[in-house]
């Protein structure tokens, strides 16, 4: 990402100048481990560098590296 970025916390919106291009080397090696650590974990995924993640209403915020869980449906006989 080489453009400034907006995040908003608790309603005040906050303009984060765009990462250089040492941590964002750093940021794509340490992704590119945590995807081969994840890559049999069938509950957490990993979102991509600076991905929108909502915490609560009011606070938006793209962190470097963010893990989710994945929601799972498990299939029930008769349905």
């Amino acid at each position: 990402m080489s453009q400034p970025y907006e995040e908003i916390v608790e309603g005040e919106t906050l303009m984060r100048s765009p990462p250089g291009p040492r941590h964002e080397r750093i940021c794509a090696r340490l992704h590119a481990r945590m995807a081969i650590g994840l890559a049999s974990n069938a509950v957490t995924r990993l979102l991509s560098p600076r991905s929108v993640v909502q915490m609560s209403p009011g606070t938006i915020i793209r962190p470097d590296l963010a893990l989710v869980t994945v929601r799972h449906r498990q299939a029930v006989a008769g349905r």
